[in-house]
């Protein structure tokens, strides 16, 4: 099970393929990369 909450700081540990949520574009999200999680799913 994962502690990660809302508003947490977290960085990539592998590059992940994902979708930006507005244009669905494929986007690569890099390992190392720092970012907010905005929503817990």
């Amino acid at each position: 099970m994962s502690n990660i909450k809302e508003y947490d700081i977290v960085a990539l540990t592998e590059n992940i393929q994902a979708a930006h949520k507005e244009t669905r574009q494929s986007i690569l999200l890099r390992r190392r990369q720092l970012g907010t999680v905005l929503n817990v799913l």
